[in-house]
């Protein structure tokens, strides 16, 4: 894992070329879908402020189809199994090759960059598809991801800051900011401990 937490280097990157893939593969994993649909889903799981086109998940479609991890299936034929296709739009399903890369993606650790939080939030989706060892693994790198937002947003409130030296009534700005940061990160590091505390019960049973 290459660590870079306060640097934008290919900010967007990881999301893009593995999030999306994973995501793309995740999907496939329980029925082909067309690609339209395929893109609808994304849209809604990124949220309104996160638009996703045609013209990012259809590269990629193409590319996973050119390694082997995905194989068109005509509409006509989906149609004749009782799935409704609007127009004649090819359905894409998993291959063997496919499911090999899926589960590959979904267990490398990624970097912690500004998009690592929407690379995780795809992986949950799909955690259902690893043991129980697999996705402890994954939520503690998370719990470490954000830890360290955690450590890095307190910092404001140390002596040691330079907010310490300013004047009271420029600090108080920054201290309400830190707090709502804060209170976000908190809240995200708790469903993690309990998603974690979970887990490792069932793993438990299982030795």
């Amino acid at each position: 894992m290459t660590d870079h937490p306060d640097s934008d280097r290919d900010a967007g990157h990881q999301l893009e070329n593995t999030g999306f893939a994973l995501f793309i593969l995740g999907e496939l994993m329980d029925a082909p879908h067309p690609g339209y649909k395929l893109r609808d889903i994304l849209s809604r799981l990124l949220g309104p402020y996160h638009p996703i086109s045609w013209e990012t998940i259809h590269p990629i479609i193409i590319h996973l189809a050119q390694e082997g991890c995905v194989a068109q299936v005509p509409a006509a034929e989906m149609q004749r199994e009782g799935v409704e296709s609007p127009g004649q739009q090819h359905f894409y399903a998993i291959t063997d090759a496919g499911r090999q890369r899926f589960h590959a993606l979904i267990v490398m650790p990624g970097d912690y960059t500004l998009d690592y939080r929407e690379l995780f939030i795809i992986k949950i989706l799909y955690l259902r598809f690893l043991s129980f060892r697999e996705q402890y693994a994954i939520l503690a790198h998370c719990l470490e991801y954000l830890k360290r937002e955690r450590a890095n947003r307190q910092q404001v409130f140390s002596a040691r800051s330079t907010t310490a030296a300013l004047p009271a009534d420029q600090r108080e700005p920054i201290f309400r900011m830190a707090r709502f940061c804060l209170a976000g990160t908190q809240a995200e590091i708790e469903w993690v401990e309990e998603e974690m505390a979970q887990l490792k019960e069932r793993i438990d049973q299982q030795e």
